[in-house]
């Protein structure tokens, strides 16, 4: 006797079911789950699994966990047949309908929907079909998430948007009072002389209040930050972008008033900011420094996501409220980044051995690589005086001692220099055999050896020092376009290597 196929029930629900009022309709993860346990019985079908992803769309790209489990248990020989509601409840996109079919195809698995139609992907005509339903579960998606965001922008531009439900302070269009009384709070004490967002984050976890999404670890700086972001706070509206649509009212009441939104905005962006109490120092050489290439701000540091698999990535944004409806450009830290650090090293590897001017720390580098040039010369001819016997072994010792003692109190000078001056760090001993001391020539080996010394010397630098580095030699600008086209990066000193750079 043929034993009974063994199945896996998936089911999926674009939005999250808990809490809704559609939770009855035919779409609802339980309706799915009933109509297919009852396909199931009267197949004579055994259960192996039930799979439900709740909240996630199929064609966003996020990962699916109840579907990377199907796979695991497709490609494990424990499943014999798939049964789904419709063909765009298993898949919603072209790369993970691929993924489903090689699986199924590897394993001889097959599909069935509720109307009974049942596709062996292994064949010709199976695989036909099933690519057929990809194609147009993807496209009726894409059809549908047009007509959304167009939905949902014309209710924008109505000021009709519902506070998100991770919104503090509100629930839909109405007001939680407690929670907006936090709000408030926050706002005002933020723009107080010396108010901080660390002042705010170290308040309400000792008051222990729950965040909105209920973090194990309580309130964080990016926490409060994005509450003190947010325009709808004021009753202004954003566009997708984070801009703010002028002359356009929210219909919903605010907490604080824009004039107070748009002050906190200011003091949020101001460079010389310190983001906490002991001054916590950008991880990046780019933000803060670059700027935005349509009104100048300086760009700040963000989050990126990946649309098909969610990882994250730092970016940079313009943050100027001012900036009304249109568009500004954004920059990928990852990309802008070694662009930079390439254009510091250029400065130094081609620009003027007094590229800093009368810096007197730089002045003195320069003289003490002279004093240790002219003090290792001098303990060369000493030695080779005693090897051919014309100075006594006892009095070239003493030299030599001497010698010693000279050049490893300039190298502790120099060390100290270079520890504390970011330009004192960098600049190169012509005499370490890059370049010619005679010619000023290097050849292009010496060039690549003197680019790779700056480039140890650079990266061993502390951030700070080397943000100091940036924003005295260059001059960063970030533009609309795509790859490395959208950044302008221009030297201040060394001008001469501007459009140059390859």
């Amino acid at each position: 006797m043929t034993p009974a196929p063994r199945v896996g029930i998936y089911v999926r629900l674009s939005a999250p079911q808990s809490g809704r009022a559609e939770d009855e309709n035919s779409d609802s993860i339980d309706n799915q789950l009933a109509d297919l346990r009852a396909l199931a019985a009267s197949e004579g079908y055994v259960i192996h699994d039930e799979y439900a992803d709740d909240g996630i769309s199929g064609y966003s790209g996020k990962v699916r966990p109840a579907f990377q489990r199907l796979l695991a248990d497709i490609a494990d020989g424990r499943v014999d047949l798939v049964l789904a509601r419709h063909a765009d409840r298993l898949e919603r996109n072209e790369s993970e309908g691929t993924v489903l079919r090689v699986a199924s195809i590897k394993a001889g698995v097959r599909w069935q929907y509720s109307s009974g139609q049942v596709v062996e992907p292994a064949t010709a005509e199976g695989g036909l079909i099933a690519r057929v339903l990809s194609a147009i579960a993807e496209f009726e998606s894409q059809v549908k998430s047009e007509r959304l965001r167009q939905h949902y922008q014309g209710q924008r531009l109505k000021g009709l948007m519902p506070a998100q439900r991770d919104c503090m302070g509100y629930a839909g269009f109405e007001i939680i009072p407690g929670e907006a009384e936090l709000v408030a709070e926050a706002f005002e004490s933020f723009a107080q002389d010396g108010g901080s967002v660390r002042e705010i984050v170290t308040r309400w976890n000792a008051e222990k209040i729950p965040t909105k999404r209920g973090a194990a670890q309580g309130w964080s700086n990016a926490h409060v930050v994005g509450i003190l972001r947010r325009p709808r706070y004021a009753g202004l509206v954003a566009d997708r972008d984070g801009a703010i649509i002028p002359d356009l009212v929210g219909q919903w009441e605010r907490i604080v008033t824009p004039e107070l939104w748009r002050a906190v905005q200011v003091k949020l962006d101001n460079p010389d900011r310190k983001t906490n109490a002991k001054g916590r120092t950008p991880l990046s050489l780019s933000a803060g420094i670059a700027t935005c290439g349509v009104c100048g701000f300086p760009l700040r540091t963000s989050t990126g996501k990946m649309w098909r698999t969610g990882e994250k990535y730092p970016i940079l944004l313009c943050r100027n409220p001012n900036r009304g409806g249109a568009r500004h450009p954004s920059g990928t830290i990852g990309d802008l980044d070694p662009l930079i650090r390439r254009a510091v090293l250029d400065a130094f590897a081609f620009g003027p051995t007094n590229l800093f001017g009368d810096d007197p720390d730089a002045a003195s580098v320069h003289e003490i690589y002279d004093e240790l040039a002219n003090l290792r010369a001098k303990r060369q001819r000493v030695m080779d005086l005693m090897d051919d016997g014309t100075l006594e072994t006892w009095e070239g010792k003493t030299r030599l001692q001497g010698y010693g003692e000279q050049i490893a109190a300039l190298q502790g000078r120099l060390e100290g220099l270079q520890s504390a001056s970011a330009a004192a760090g960098m600049l190169p001993d012509l005499r370490a055999g890059f370049i010619d001391v005679q010619t000023k020539r290097a050849s292009f080996q010496g060039l690549l050896d003197l680019r790779e010394e700056l480039g140890a010397r650079f990266d061993q630098r502390p951030i700070e020092q080397r943000r100091q580095l940036v924003r005295t030699l260059l001059q960063v600008e970030v533009g609309h376009g795509q790859g490395e086209s959208k950044y302008s990066i221009s030297h201040k000193i060394v001008t001469s290597l501007n459009g140059a750079e390859d």
